[in-house]
């Protein structure tokens, strides 16, 4: 079953649930008893109106997947062509200005430096974690 919500698309078999407003209630629903306009919860739990909807019959390999608890997750498939990128640069002796220029110029070294940085490694040791959504602060969740 092909199904699309706003900019939304997954592709399921038909037992599939999926997290759909049935009777004022969001609760779990089988993919081939949905229809165009029903509402599916998609990121952020944002009810959007089903867009597309297309059943077909294909052969292919199929994993189950169980989770405990049995809550509602995300769904995504990778682009097949991606932009690569770098993360932050460790070791940088340049600058560039903030006008993206390529004008550089060295670090001025002072002594004495290095000594600050070790002393905040020794005692900051929480990684950087950027904010993603939590399921489990969903407000579709009973409280």
């Amino acid at each position: 079953v092909e199904l699309s919500a706003g900019s939304a698309a997954l592709t399921v078999s038909a037992s599939h649930r999926i997290l759909a407003l049935q009777d004022g209630c969001a609760c779990p629903v089988h993919a081939s008893r949905l229809n165009v306009g029903d509402l599916v919860m998609v990121s952020g739990c944002v009810l959007t109106p089903l867009t597309h909807f297309r059943a077909s019959v294909q052969c292919v390999e199929i994993y189950e997947v169980w989770f405990e608890p049995d809550e509602p997750v995300e769904a995504f498939l990778h682009p097949p062509v991606q932009i690569l990128s770098f993360g932050q640069e460790m070791f940088n002796s340049y600058s560039t200005t903030n006008e993206g220029l390529d004008s550089r110029h060295a670090r001025t070294r002072r002594s004495g430096m290095h000594r600050r940085s070790r002393a905040r490694r020794t005692e900051d040791h929480t990684p950087s974690i950027p904010e993603t959504f939590d399921p489990f602060e969903a407000p579709w969740q009973a409280t």
